[in-house]
């Protein structure tokens, strides 16, 4: 079970208030605060709900699948205000149980210790219960990893309130666990499948989670101005020959997860003293004893020289570990070469047999343990090589931290853990051949790496410098790598807006067809150029009068091609056809359609038009809708946007039509069909005859703009050639990625680095870009598939990498213990 790291320095009466009239009103401002700004972030989620399901409804694989999308799309939108209230008094809730003190586990996804949800609790759950609590832990803990420095601050703060040094991150009323879970109790609302709710909690991931860092650096802001802890600053621990062996500060509980992990329980501390921290260190430790016991005699280490009572003189021991990590002097220090790894433990043994320096039992742990992890961090794929020369040199002062801290092993938050895991973040994206001198980032970390060796004995106090030294200059970074962004990707956003603003379009015409009958052929002219010419024309001049003609032709144009049975309906239509033929020919202009296309386009309906003015049913007409030569696409689960030219068709006769005339054109009263019969018919068709022939014949005349081809749109998902089936999973693995992710390109011109700079669900493309902000590559979702299914590429983890380090090595001591 897990330590518990929250220590109440002063009691509570019965779990009552026990805060003073300055804390509570700050807390409530907070509160009060926080819920204005999440308010807006939920009501921009739903607004794009609808986009969203309906891009996943037309992907359905079955109607019932694609059925399911569309009740998830009226659910929300029926409840969405009751989604919003419970959200609301959820985190109401949580607020109400931290403001009487409750610092306990709560009902959120990090209920029951700091491991989180614990899956031994849920085997008895149904499956759809423990995969949905399952994706809600892993949104918590993803946006903590992705907010750490913020909510470092806010907790810091909040525990300060009550006189605790660090909270649970499940008693943070504004954490990501009780925003989580506060919105889990929304969901609960809805009636749908577990795949559509999983849907609605990735749209609340990038709504509402992704935008948390300015919340939190706002309510940060909130609580220094109102006095409290408005200069946080990390304590660190003396020197341990100042000590006396105790801890001074209550620490977090890495200590005890890694305890647990290793197999043994956190002990008390020895001799009373400062206690918790020292016992958290200790269980560790001795958790893991015997099994570098085990290793070493499994491996055939050569043994550390313990002295025979198990104590030794850590004073002696930073001496002499100072003598190896100085050098021949500090100002050469990162130019000569300096074992590593477990070659380095080898060095320091045979040096402190040499000088007859007796090590304790914790010593010879504690080398033994940063020696196996720094091991691991040098073998790690996922470090570049250019990184690793100079986090190696980093071992020897990363062991006298972990002699002289006892916080080291505890603590995640511990300002040498986090400055080691921020240069190896901040290096992900570096070539393995990149240089300090033509690389400003490895140029950074190379003269805080110099720093380190150059200064550091004994005082911890210059890791938290240079952590807020490092951090800010990231930030720098990042304001400068978002200006790139926003250049860079100018382009991509107006594509998706486009596509956006298309897929609109498309709904409205789909919507308009399926409230009329007209033949497959006219259908394709509307769905294909038509969707086209709306798109073009809401982005250019929005929803104005241009924009209402052009959507009114729709029923025109249906209208123009319905049989005519009387003689006063033929002659409206004789008289608006040509305004009508005309709109559609100025619309095709917007497009650059050539002149060829238009004439197959007019081509088309003219049978039509032509039967309509006869009273007759159209025969069939050999011209169709003029598409472009497309490539072949991958075939891929995910349908790609459809290419603005519609499809060949044979016109159909269909049944009869109920749209009206246009208004503006009555049928004129005097003429019937028992008039005016004979001859008249026959004049009217050679004129309307005449009158077609004409107006092609003006159409161009008038066309004075060179022949511009109408470029046609093709998906990116069109780029691979040849045809290649890409199965789900990863298809599945490509959608996962998130912006910001790293990852490493293997072909045959070697390997490269770049991160996701752009992602669009909507088109199913990718962007990525190397550490200049150049891009270095594009991808479709089926392209980017065949990759990860061939090996090609590979997501780097973005996972702490002192953390990572610290669990492969006990994973690898227990495989020592399993075999011994």
């Amino acid at each position: 079970m897990v330590t518990p790291n929250v220590i109440p320095l002063k009691p509570s009466s019965g779990g009552g208030n026990c805060l003073n009239s300055q804390f509570l009103a700050a807390l409530r401002n907070c509160h009060n605060q926080v819920q204005q700004q999440l308010e807006p972030l939920l009501q921009r989620m739903f607004e794009s709900a609808d986009d969203t399901l309906f891009a996943y409804s037309n992907k359905a694989e079955n109607p019932s699948q694609q059925s399911a999308y569309f009740d998830a799309m009226r659910d929300l939108r029926l409840r969405r205000r009751e989604m919003i209230d419970r959200f609301n008094q959820q985190m109401g809730l949580a607020y109400r149980r931290f403001e009487k003190g409750d610092l306990g586990s709560s009902d959120g996804p990090g209920a029951g210790g700091e491991s989180g949800l614990e899956l031994d609790s849920l085997r008895l759950v149904d499956e759809s219960e423990l995969e949905e609590s399952l994706a809600v832990k892993g949104m918590a803990e993803k946006t903590r990893s992705a907010f750490g420095q913020e909510l470092f601050g806010l907790e810091q703060r909040l525990g300060h309130c009550f006189e605790v040094q660090e909270l649970k991150d499940e008693a943070n009323p504004f954490g990501p666990e009780a925003i989580v879970e506060s919105f889990r109790k929304g969901v609960e609302v809805l009636e749908t499948k577990l795949e559509v709710k999983l849907i609605v909690y990735k749209l609340f991931e990038r709504a509402v989670l992704a935008q948390l860092g300015a919340v939190y650096r706002d309510a940060n802001t909130l609580l220094m101005e109102a006095g409290i802890l408005p200069r946080l600053k990390s304590q660190v621990s003396a020197p341990s020959g100042q000590r006396a062996g105790a801890g001074q500060r209550a620490g977090g509980s890495a200590g005890g997860e890694a305890a647990a992990a290793a197999g043994g329980a956190a002990a008390p501390a020895e001799g009373g003293g400062g206690g918790v921290l020292a016992g958290e260190e200790a269980g560790f430790l001795g958790a893991v004893h015997e099994l570098l016991a085990q290793a070493r005699s499994t491996v055939g280490w050569e043994p550390l020289p313990v002295s025979p009572n198990g104590t030794g003189d850590p004073g002696e021991l930073l001496r002499a570990l100072s003598g190896v990590q100085f050098g021949g002097g500090a100002a050469g220090a990162l130019d000569q070469p300096l074992p590593q790894g477990m070659e380095l433990r080898q060095l320091l043994g045979n040096m402190l047999g040499s000088e007859n320096i007796g090590l304790g039992h914790r010593e010879a742990d504690v080398i033994d343990l940063v020696s196996m992890m720094f091991e691991f961090i040098l073998d790690d794929e996922d470090v570049p090589d250019s990184l690793k020369a100079l986090i190696g040199r980093l071992q020897i002062p990363y062991i006298k931290v972990a002699l002289v801290d006892r916080e080291f092993f505890a603590r995640k938050s511990h300002p040498a853990r986090r400055l080691l895991n921020e240069l190896a973040r901040a290096g992900l994206g570096l070539e393995p051949e990149a240089r300090a001198e033509t690389s400003p980032l490895l140029g950074r970390i190379k003269d805080v790496v110099h720093r380190i060796v150059a200064e550091f004995a004994d005082d911890v106090e210059l890791f938290q410098e240079l952590l807020g030294q490092f951090t800010d200059y990231l930030n720098q970074e990042a304001e400068t790598e978002r200006a790139a962004a926003d250049e860079q990707l100018k382009a991509h956003r107006l594509r998706e807006e486009r596509e956006r603003t298309r897929q609109e379009v498309q709904r409205l015409v789909d919507k308009a067809l399926s409230e009329l009958t007209a033949p497959e052929t006219v259908a394709e002219v509307l769905k294909g150029p038509w969707v086209e010419v709306l798109t073009e024309t809401r982005i250019q001049d929005g929803e104005g009068a241009l924009w209402r003609d052009r959507v009114g032709f729709i029923d025109d144009l249906v209208w123009s091609v319905r049989p005519r049975r009387s003689a006063g309906e033929r002659q409206v239509l004789a008289r608006n056809l040509p305004k009508l033929l005309r709109r559609l020919a100025q619309g095709l202009d917007l497009l650059g359609y050539s002149m060829e296309d238009r004439k197959a386009i007019l081509k088309v309906l003219e049978p039509f038009h032509l039967a309509s003015l006869r009273g007759e049913s159209p025969a069939p007409a050999p011209a169709s809708v003029p598409a472009k030569e497309k490539r072949t696409p991958v075939k891929s689960p995910t349908p790609t946007p459809a290419v603005p030219a519609a499809s060949a068709a044979t016109p159909t006769p269909q049944a009869k039509v109920s749209v009206e005339p246009p208004k503006t054109e009555p049928v004129p009263p005097t003429l019937t069909d028992d008039t005016k019969k004979g001859g008249m018919f026959d004049e009217a068709i050679s004129a309307m005859e005449g009158q077609l022939a004409d107006l092609q014949r003006l159409e161009d005349m008038l066309s004075e703009e060179p022949d511009i081809p109408h470029e046609e749109f093709v998906p990116l998902e069109e780029e691979l050639e040849p045809e290649v089936e890409v199965e789900p999973e990863f298809l599945d693995m490509a959608r996962a990625l998130t912006v910001g992710t790293w990852v490493e390109f293997s072909g045959m011109e070697g390997s490269k680095r770049a991160k996701l700079a752009w992602k669009s669900d909507l088109l199913g493309d990718f962007t990525f870009v190397n550490w200049k902000f150049q891009v270095v590559a594009e991808r479709s979702t089926a392209s980017l598939g065949v990759e990860f299914r061939d090996g090609l590429v590979r997501v780097i983890e973005d996972v702490p990498v002192l953390d990572r380090a610290l669990d492969a090595v006990l994973n690898r001591l227990r495989g020592h213990g399993a075999s011994a």
